[in-house]
């Protein structure tokens, strides 16, 4: 029998100082560009704020605010940085390794301010509005720039306590740091704190924003629920309790992804960016994908803070595998890890470019499994795996073109989709697919330089050749394209 805690159930974050991807391009912010105002009032309506839930709630909101999903952003001011870098780091400038630019903080009124000065001397000087993470890792600094959001090149790590090039910008040269797109901004500011609105003209309205996550980032905000309470008759907030498991890891999946907003090549390819994003893993996981009683809250109670006990996590799976006679029950284990099941089946794996100065920083797999590193890495490849890995395929592509129906305009889903039919030879409906998304968006270069591939591989060069100068021609940079046209034209 699945057991289960007892818990109203919420999302489960595990949070870590990293940069906000939501896979779309990014531009660089000119210096100087733009302030956010720091002074933010009470929540407005119709969010009434965490205290209000503490009247009646007060054991779980007590709880809750020692989780690091209650410290995942703060504002930041003169009075409080040095709870984000100690005295000793803002008293020289921080020389950064890659580029050679140095940087400094400086306090002017009510601000604190990122100066940047480049080595040809160019020179940048940007507030810092908020800091992003619990102070577990690391905390990252970021300023919200009417639409968009300003990531800055500085991170404080908490080890080896010193500052550092904020994770994934080793590849980048901006001196101010990456400038996100106005969805990605949504997304970073929606995950890191309750109450944000967007005005008529897209422009990020903070009036009500309260850094980190408060109870109705999760249930819904409370204020209908408040007054029918003062009432006599409380209606039901957002529910968690009779949530499935699939309901849980989608909600989840809010702030830490969602099949469909990955790559469908990084979970071919077993691509270590997927395991920071816990419900990816946890959906792809057989344990999801077979039991609809499987969600997060099995293993996390969201208003406590992270268990980091093996066992602990060892009770959770022989909740369903102890005792079990068949196939894929094994409640002794032949690796002698009977406490830790963990260490094969959910093993850390060292992500890229997320730990200090660009190394890479070890993240809980949640893709459950003990086959590892034996996926296929392309479409091809997998035709010569096609029986192992037939079966995970066929899952994902029913989840693409169910959420296709539900979003027809998503290009990411379009591209995953005709990428799955594509390792099934389905070769039609991938070319269907591909062209979806570039007919929904004529420059989405992903697609056109799959489609080129899909051409190539079934033997229509001149179809190839005129896909792959759409990506050329949206992207002069991209060298792996302009070297497979160049070699479609010589022949």
């Amino acid at each position: 029998m699945l057991k289960r805690p007892t818990l109203l159930p919420t999302i489960c974050l595990i949070l870590a100082a990293s940069a906000c991807d939501s896979g779309e391009p990014d531009r660089a912010v000119k210096p100087g560009a733009g302030r956010s105002a720091l002074e933010v009032p009470a929540p407005k309506a119709p969010f009434v704020g965490s205290a209000v839930c503490a009247e009646c709630h007060p054991a779980i909101t007590e709880a809750f605010s020692k989780t690091p999903m209650a410290q995942a952003a703060r504002w930041v001011t003169p009075d409080n940085i040095g709870q984000f870098v100690p005295e000793a780091w803002r008293e020289r400038p921080f020389k950064d390794p890659f580029t050679g630019a140095t940087y400094e903080l400086e306090s002017e009124g009510d601000h604190v301010f990122l100066v940047g000065r480049g080595p040809s001397g160019e020179t940048s000087r940007e507030p810092i509005d908020l800091a992003f993470g619990a102070g577990l890792i690391a905390h990252t600094f970021v300023t919200p720039k009417e639409a968009r959001l300003l990531e800055h090149r500085v991170t404080w790590f908490v080890e080896p306590k010193a500052l550092g090039i904020t994770p994934t910008h080793p590849n980048i040269d901006d001196l101010p740091g990456r400038l996100h797109t106005a969805t990605t901004a949504r997304l970073c500011l929606g995950c890191h704190g309750t109450g944000l609105e967007v005005a008529l003209d897209g422009t990020l309205d903070l009036s009500g924003y309260v850094p980190s996550l408060g109870c109705e980032r999760c249930h819904g905000p409370g204020e209908e629920h408040v007054a029918s309470a003062v009432a006599g008759d409380p209606t039901r907030m957002r529910a968690w309790n009779d949530a499935t498991g699939p309901e849980e890891i989608e909600r989840c999946g809010e702030c830490h992804r969602t099949i469909e907003t990955v790559d469908f090549s990084e979970i071919l390819g077993e691509s270590s960016r997927i395991v920071r994003h816990a419900a990816v893993g946890t959906a792809l996981a057989k344990c999801a994908r077979s039991d609809e009683r499987f969600g997060c809250t099995l293993c996390h109670d969201p208003h406590s803070p992270l268990v980091h006990d093996p066992a602990y996590y060892t009770e959770r799976c022989l909740g369903c595998h102890d005792g079990l006679e068949g196939e894929g029950h094994a409640p002794s284990c032949g690796a002698g890890e009977e406490a830790r099941c963990s260490t094969c089946h959910m093993p850390k794996v060292e992500v890229p470019e997320m730990g200090f100065d660009g190394a890479s920083y070890p993240f809980a797999d949640h893709w459950i499994r003990l086959d590892r590193g034996d996926l296929p890495r392309s479409p091809v490849e997998f035709r010569e795996k096609a029986e192992r890995w037939s079966e995970l395929v066929d899952a994902l592509v029913e989840r693409y073109e169910e959420h296709s129906r539900k979003d027809e305009r998503d290009l990411l889903n379009w591209n995953n989709l005709g990428l799955a039919h594509q390792a099934r030879q389905e070769w039609e409906k991938a070319e269907l697919a591909f062209r979806k998304a570039t007919v929904l968006s004529p420059r989405f270069a992903q697609a056109w330089g799959n489609l080129g591939a899909l051409y190539e591989e079934t033997g229509r060069p001149e179809d190839a050749i005129a896909a792959y100068r759409q990506v050329v021609a949206i992207d002069p940079s991209d060298r792996m394209t302009a070297a497979r046209l160049r070699r479609l034209l010589s022949k």
